[in-house]
C-alpha cells in the first residue's frame, strides 16, 4: 500500500484519543523479517522424455510433449491466484525454445555381392519447457499500515537429452558389428522458494491531540533467480569390418548437449508512511503529517448499535469530512468497516461489510463515481484497542476512509 502523491486518511470513530490511532487501526506489531529464497533441487520435476526411434537413413524428430512440467514438491504457486484482499501482478513466463539434435543419416552398402542397410541415428528434440517465473502479491491492509507483499517461488522444469540408438550391423556370413545406446541425460527441476514482508503500521493506540506518531517502513523484497545447468552426451562409435574384398567403414556419432539457463532474479521497493502529528477538535478531528492529511469523527454518530443503516446524525459529520478533504472528480475512496469482537467472527465480517458499503453509498449520493469507491470489511481482525473494555469496544467500532487523489 505505497502511497504517491498526497494521500488523506478520513476514520469514523469516538472519542478525542481514538482520532490519533486511527492511522493505526490496531494492527499487529511491526515485523521486517522476511523469508530467505533458498534453493533445492527435485530429481522428478517433468515426465520422462520420449525415447528416440532407431530407425536409420532419415529425420525423424520425437514428439515433444508437454511443454511445462508440474512445479516441484514443496514449491506452492497457489499464491498467484487472484483472490480477495490481495492485489496479484504475474511475471512473464519464461520460455525456454525446444532443442533439435540432429539425425545422423545412415546409407547403403554391397558386402560380399548383397546389399545391406548400415542404420544411423535419428534426430531427438528436447521439448520446449516453460519456466514459471511466478508473481508479486501485495495485501489489502487498514488505514495506516503497509498490506503484506510476497513474491512466490519460481521453477524451470525438469529436461533430458533423450536416449539415441545406434543399432546392431549383422554382415553376410553372421559378424555382427555392435551398436551402442547413447544414454539420456536428465537435469532435474532447479526452483526458489519465495519471499514475504509482513504488515507494518503506525502504533498510534495512546495518541492524543498534540501528539508526535512515528512513520514507519517496510523492507524491499529479493528473490534470487533461478539457474538450470547444462547437460552432455558422450559420442558412440560403431566398429569397421572386412569381408573379402569389401570394407565397411566405421562410423561415429558427434556428442550432443543442451545449454544452461538462467531465470532472472525478482524485486519489490520498500515502502514507508509518514510520521504525522494528531491535532483538531470538535466532532471532526485532523490528522496531519509531512504527505498525510486525516480526518476523524465519532463511530458512534455514524451507526447504531448492531446497525447497517446511517444514523440522521451521521450525514453531517461525514459531509464535514467531505468538504474539508476537499475531493475532486478523480479523488479515489477506499471505506473499510471495523467492529468489535461481540458476536461471532462471521457475524461482525458481515456487519463491518454493511456498515463500510452504507458510507459508501453516502458518499455516492454526494455525487462521488461509484467506480472511485472501494468497499472492505475487516471484522473484528484489526482492533486498535483493547476489546476487554467499553472503551476499548467503542474504540475498535469504526469505519476508515482513504482518500487518495
Amino acid at each position: 500500500m505505497e502511497m504517491t502523491g498526497k494521500t488523506r486518511r478520513v476514520v469514523g470513530r469516538g472519542l478525542a484519543l481514538a482520532a490519533a490511532a486511527l492511522l493505526m487501526a490496531g494492527c499487529t506489531a511491526p515485523s521486517s523479517q522476511s523469508k530467505a529464497g533458498s534453493t533445492a533441487h527435485a530429481s522428478h520435476g517433468a515426465s520422462s522424455p520420449a525415447e528416440a526411434d532407431p530407425s536409420p537413413a532419415h529425420d525423424e524428430a520425437a514428439d515433444p510433449g508437454t511443454p511445462a512440467g508440474p512445479a516441484p514438491g514443496g514449491l506452492d504457486l497457489s499464491i498467484c491466484e487472484p483472490g480477495e484482499g490481495k492485489t496479484v501482478t504475474p511475471y512473464d513466463d519464461d520460455v525456454i525454445p525446444a532443442q533439435t539434435i540432429p539425425s545422423v543419416p545412415g546409407h547403403t552398402t554391397t558386402v560380399a555381392g548383397q546389399r545391406i542397410e548400415i542404420p544411423g541415428v535419428a534426430a531427438a528434440v528436447i521439448p520446449e519447457r516453460v519456466g514459471k517465473s511466478g508473481c508479486v502479491v501485495e495485501y489489502d491492509a487498514p488505514g495506516g499500515c503497509l498490506g503484506a507483499v510476497e513474491i512466490s517461488g519460481a521453477y524451470i522444469p525438469e529436461y533430458a537429452i533423450p536416449e539415441r540408438r545406434l543399432p546392431d550391423v549383422t554382415l553376410p556370413g553372421g559378424e555382427t558389428l555392435a551398436g551402442a545406446v547413447l544414454p539420456a541425460r536428465t537435469v532435474p527441476a532447479q526452483w526458489v522458494q519465495g519471499v514475504r514482508q509482513e504488515e507494518v503500521c503506525q502504533n498510534a493506540k495512546d495518541a492524543a491531540p498534540g501528539d508526535f506518531v512515528a512513520s514507519v517502513f517496510r523492507p524491499s523484497l529479493f528473490r534470487s533467480s533461478v539457474f538450470q545447468p547444462s547437460a552432455f552426451q558422450a559420442s558412440a562409435f560403431r566398429a569397421s569390418a572386412t569381408v573379402g574384398n569389401d570394407h565397411v567403414a566405421s562410423f561415429s556419432v558427434p556428442s550432443a548437449s543442451a545449454p544452461s539457463h538462467s531465470m532472472p532474479s525478482r524485486s519489490f521497493p520498500s515502502a514507508s508512511l509518514a510520521s504525522y502529528t494528531v491535532s483538531g477538535s470538535g466532532d471532526v478531528e485532523e490528522l496531519r503529517g509531512d504527505d498525510v492529511t486525516s480526518y476523524a469523527t465519532s463511530g458512534d454518530v455514524l451507526f447504531g448499535s448492531n446497525e447497517d443503516t446511517l444514523r440522521p446524525e451521521a450525514a453531517t459529520a461525514l459531509q464535514a469530512i467531505l468538504d474539508q478533504a476537499a475531493a475532486g472528480p478523480s479523488t479515489r475512496f477506499r471505506v473499510e468497516g471495523h467492529t468489535d469482537d461481540v458476536d461471532t467472527p462471521e457475524y461482525n465480517l458481515d456487519l463491518s461489510q454493511r456498515r463500510a458499503q452504507a458510507v459508501a453509498d453516502w458518499l455516492a449520493g454526494q455525487g462521488v463515481d461509484p467506480s472511485r469507491i472501494t468497499v472492505t470489511g475487516y471484522g473484528l481482525t484489526h482492533p486498535r484497542a483493547d476489546n476487554t473494555t467499553a472503551e476499548g469496544r467503542a474504540l475498535n467500532r469504526r469505519v476508515v476512509i482513504t482518500v487518495t487523489e
